[in-house]
């Protein structure tokens, strides 16, 4: 029995492994905003280096463009790159640390590819023309075209929509700048633009994109053209619209994977759980004939 009850334990184990919530750190590009200090977005995140292990702690260190090429991105468990505009009108470049973001794509790159997470916030740039985040690990092109208040939830079952609605990530004064074009088909659409009516090109566009680089689910990334950052640092303290989404994409990137197991593996625990099986009724037959005897 007890050989049994150890082989299908492993077996679920295998199939759906189990975490728990633990502390994680974030590096955060420092873009040039005055609302980019995350103690001012109010994400319930503590400024420092936090120890792995402690249960439930966000921790994250600011990092300047011209500090990027010489941090360790492994050190940490996602990166965050936010807003990449400097004004409240949205029209200044963050030139610098956009600069500072290509020289490390191959650093960043394989910060993803080892199983580090990415959130990236929008880049609304050029005004009414197609822009490349040439810096992002996987192909990623949007049209900052506009500037418009609705948003509409198309995945609402994805954990980084877990504490938002339609409603709290719509009406910011200007939710959202663009939408993406061409996107990595590992990236999911999880919000889109809202209804603007049948036949208005605003309507029903990719506006937040999240997937896995890994095909076992490691190296998470989150994309959007939504400016979060901004508006929680506006909102605050009297609404966390903008501060949940930001607060529920870093917990998902940052979450440790859990990689698909091996199909050998699987094969092998079962036909292991099937030996017990089977030796456990050829024991029962031998101990009835023998009572027969």
């Amino acid at each position: 029995m007890n050989g049994r009850i150890v082989l299908i334990a492993l077996l679920a184990f295998a199939l759906f492994p189990v975490g728990t919530a633990s502390a994680y750190n974030i590096l955060a590009m420092d873009m040039g905003g005055y609302w980019n200090n995350l103690f001012d977005q109010y994400i319930d995140a503590q400024a420092g280096y936090g120890t792995p292990g402690t249960v439930g702690e966000r921790w994250y260190t600011m990092v300047a463009p011209s500090q990027l090429a010489s941090v360790n991105l492994l050190d940490y468990d996602v990166f965050l790159v936010q807003s990449a505009f400097t004004d409240d009108w949205v029209t200044a470049p963050a030139t610098e640390a956009l600069d500072a973001l290509s020289a490390c794509r191959v650093d960043i790159a394989g910060f993803v590819a080892s199983g580090g997470g990415l959130v990236a916030w929008s880049e609304p740039l050029p005004d009414g023309q197609d822009h490349a985040w040439d810096w992002a690990p996987v192909e990623v092109e949007s049209a900052g075209v506009n500037h418009e208040a609705l948003v509409h939830i198309y995945d609402p079952s994805h954990p980084i929509m877990a504490g938002s609605t339609d409603e709290s990530l719509s009406n910011w004064t200007s939710s959202w700048h663009g939408w993406f074009t061409q996107y990595d088909p590992r990236l999911q659409i999880v919000a889109q633009t809202g209804d603007y009516g049948p036949n208005d090109p605003r309507s029903f566009r990719p506006l937040t994109l999240a997937g896995a680089y890994n095909a076992g689910g490691c190296g998470r990334m989150v994309f959007s053209l939504q400016d979060p950052d901004y508006h929680a640092y506006q909102q605050a303290p009297t609404s966390d619209c903008a501060a949940t989404f930001i607060g529920e994409s870093l917990d998902w990137a940052a979450a440790p994977c859990q990689p698909i197991p091996e199909p050998a593996t699987i094969v092998l625990l079962g036909m292991g759980l099937g030996g017990a099986l089977l030796r456990r009724k050829g024991g029962r037959a031998r101990r009835a004939r023998s009572s027969i005897g």
